[in-house]
């Protein structure tokens, strides 16, 4: 495993030729200039050198805005043996993953985790990763700077035949879709056959147009988060919850009341952990109350 301790030419000498991990926890670092911004330079090296096509694995969190720039150039290129990818940019304005990012082409990834980075380059690699079984997309930014739509993401999410655990959260509730874009409920939707987990967070238009054209039959764990709203309408949500036959088998529920959210938890009979959980943004307790209820009206 190659953490960025030591420059990638003297790693390379001592090892045979052997698949590469790129893991490095960066939270812990109190002195940039005088360790993490070597340790960077070193992981920019790897990534730039003539053994990138060895590398299975890169995992960085979080990176700082400083040289996300860098880093995100050394990785416009084929990584044709990749197949686990998480980065956590540090902070929440830095800019867009490039078009060719990963090469525009990631036939081998499993799981893709990322958190604060624009999605501009984002649809064309995700068409091209088929074989994707985790997918983390966190913090997206609001429409305008690298924002996703509900109907790209669909288009993306059409090839994932594999795909079991979908994470998909926004940074405010200023992401909601363009309202003469959005889609009407069509008969014909993108089938997702083995989607097991989906956690979302965002605003109840976004949820909707996305449920609108996607069925997962075999869903067993949801988590939504709303940003508070007056007027929630959520009939595909309803839909789907009523479809999944693991949630008609919950006889426990909790509500969980704090300064910034309320939060209800369903539990089935033989689970410790929820199976549904739905999770409202507001801090004032009556705006908590009638919000819950119009959600589970």
């Amino acid at each position: 495993m190659y953490t960025g301790k030591r420059p990638m030419s003297e790693m390379l000498d001592l090892w045979p030729v052997l698949p590469v991990v790129i893991s490095q926890d960066l939270s812990g670092y109190p002195s940039p200039k005088s360790y993490l911004d070597p340790c960077l330079d070193h992981i920019a090296a790897a990534l730039e050198s003539e053994h990138h096509h060895r590398i299975c694995e890169i995992d960085l969190s979080p990176i700082p805005t400083s040289h996300w720039e860098r880093l995100s150039a050394a990785m416009q290129k084929p990584f044709p043996e990749l197949t686990f990818v998480q980065i956590l940019v540090e902070k929440n304005t830095v800019p867009s993953l490039p078009n060719m990012f990963l090469g525009g082409s990631a036939p081998l990834l499993q799981v893709l985790a990322l958190g604060n980075c624009p999605f501009e380059g984002m649809p064309k690699l995700l068409l091209s990763a088929n074989h994707l079984v985790r997918l983390y997309l966190w913090n997206i930014p609001i429409p305008g700077s690298g924002y996703i739509s509900p109907q790209a993401l669909v288009t993306t999410l059409s090839v994932m035949s594999k795909l079991e655990i979908l994470r998909l959260g926004f940074r405010s509730p200023l992401s909601r879709p363009d309202p003469e874009g959005r889609p009407r409920p069509s008969l014909i939707r993108s089938v997702l056959p083995v989607l097991t987990e989906f956690v979302f967070q965002g605003v109840h238009e976004y949820l909707e147009d996305l449920l609108a054209q996607i069925e997962a039959p075999l869903l067993n764990k949801l988590e939504i988060t709303f940003f508070m709203d007056l007027d929630f309408v959520i009939p595909q949500l309803h839909q789907l919850i009523s479809h999944a036959e693991l949630f008609k088998t919950c006889d426990r529920a909790f509500v969980e009341i704090s300064n910034y959210a309320i939060q209800l938890s369903i539990f089935g009979e033989t689970h410790e952990l929820p199976e549904l959980s739905l999770e409202i943004k507001c801090r004032e307790l009556d705006y908590q109350l009638s919000s819950l209820a119009q959600v589970c009206n």
